[in-house]
């Protein structure tokens, strides 16, 4: 049990990378920023929502399993 919730954390942290990695990439350049910053907030908010759902599983999920072992 604990070995599959620990790969599904793993697998879902890499979508988590991938959506970074394309938010920086869009958003790179302050120029960018400049012509969109309603996008840019927009896309940063989605952002950090993401990370904090995914700490707060975290936190409630995989940490008491681990502290288990």
């Amino acid at each position: 049990m604990i070995e599959r919730i620990g790969k599904q954390f793993q697998n879902e942290m890499g979508g988590l990378a991938a959506t970074y990695a394309a938010f920086a990439t869009r958003w790179n350049l302050s120029a960018k920023i400049a012509a969109d910053p309603q996008g840019f907030r927009d896309d940063a908010n989605a952002i950090f929502k993401a990370l904090h759902q995914r700490i707060q599983r975290e936190n409630r999920e995989l940490y008491p399993l681990a502290e288990q072992i």
